[in-house]
């Protein structure tokens, strides 16, 4: 992971011929922890770009940082 933070990363299962992480946990602050879990990882040969758009980004002083 970048930016500082340390993930642990659980649940491993194959996509095409690699291990992906199902489940990522991290602690970025004392008493904060975050949990993802992917649900569904499927591949997208044609992607529609838009899906990548950040429509409204976080104001820089609400940001997590170092």
């Amino acid at each position: 992971m970048s930016g500082g933070f340390v993930g642990d990363f659980k649940n491993f299962s194959e996509f095409g011929r690699k291990q992906v992480a199902r489940q990522i946990i991290m602690d970025p602050e004392p008493g904060t922890t975050i949990q993802a879990t992917i649900t569904q990882l499927t591949e997208l040969h044609q992607p529609d770009e838009t899906l990548f758009a950040i429509e409204k980004p976080t104001p820089a002083e609400s940001r997590i940082s170092r």
